[in-house]
C-alpha cells in the first residue's frame, strides 16, 4: 500500500491495470448522456409551448365556432320569420281575390313586399354562402390543426422513448460505477 502512494512508476502500472479504456471514457460518455437529457428537456418544453399555444388557438377556434353558430341560429331564425311572412302574404292574397274591390291597392302593398322580401333573401342568400366559405375554411383549419397534434403527438412519443433509453444508460452506468468503486475498495484492501 505504501509503494502505491510513493511509487510513481508503479501507480501508473496499477492504473493501467485496472482502469480500462472504457473505464476511462466513463466522463466522456455521462457528458454527452448529460448533454442529451438536456436537449431533451430542451425538446420537451418546446413541445409544452406548442401544445399550449395549439391548445389556445383551439379554444379560440371553438370560440369563433360558437359565434358562427349564433349566427346561422339568427339566420335561421329570420327564415322562419320570412316564412311566416310568406303565410301571411299568402293569406292576404286570398283575401284580396275575395275583395276584388280592393284588389289594385291590395296587388300594389304585395308587389312591394315581395320586392322587400326578394331583396332580403337575396341578402340572406350571400349570407348564406358566406357562412358555407367560412365552414369549409373552418374545416379545412380545423383538419391542419389536428394533423399538426398527431405530429406533435408522435415528436412527444418519439422523446419520451429518448428520454427512457437515455435513463436506462444512465442506470446502467451507475451500475457499472457501483462495481468499479468495489472493485477499488477491494484491491485498495
Amino acid at each position: 500500500m505504501e509503494r502505491l502512494r510513493t511509487d510513481q512508476a508503479f501507480r501508473k502500472k496499477v492504473r493501467r491495470h485496472l482502469l480500462t479504456g472504457e473505464l476511462l471514457a466513463l466522463p466522456v460518455e455521462f457528458e454527452r448522456l448529460v448533454a442529451l437529457v438536456r436537449e431533451a428537456v430542451t425538446m420537451l418544453a418546446r413541445l409544452i409551448e406548442v401544445v399550449q399555444y395549439l391548445a389556445e388557438a383551439q379554444a379560440r377556434m371553438e370560440e369563433r365556432v360558437g359565434q358562427w353558430e349564433e349566427r346561422v341560429q339568427r339566420v335561421e331564425e329570420q327564415v322562419g320569420r320570412l316564412e311566416e311572412a310568406m303565410v301571411q302574404l299568402a293569406e292576404a292574397q286570398v283575401r284580396t281575390e275575395e275583395r276584388v274591390g280592393w284588389m289594385e291597392e291590395m296587388i300594389a302593398r304585395l308587389a312591394e313586399a315581395q320586392a322587400l322580401t326578394e331583396g332580403r333573401v337575396g341578402r340572406m342568400e350571400e349570407a348564406v354562402r358566406q357562412l358555407a366559405e367560412a365552414q369549409t375554411q373552418a374545416e379545412a383549419r380545423m383538419g391542419r390543426m389536428e394533423e399538426a397534434m398527431a405530429q406533435l403527438a408522435e415528436a412527444r412519443a418519439r422523446t419520451e422513448a429518448r428520454v427512457e433509453e437515455l435513463a436506462q444508460a444512465h442506470l446502467q452506468m451507475q451500475e457499472v460505477m457501483r462495481s468499479l468503486v468495489q472493485q477499488v475498495v477491494q484491491l485498495g484492501q
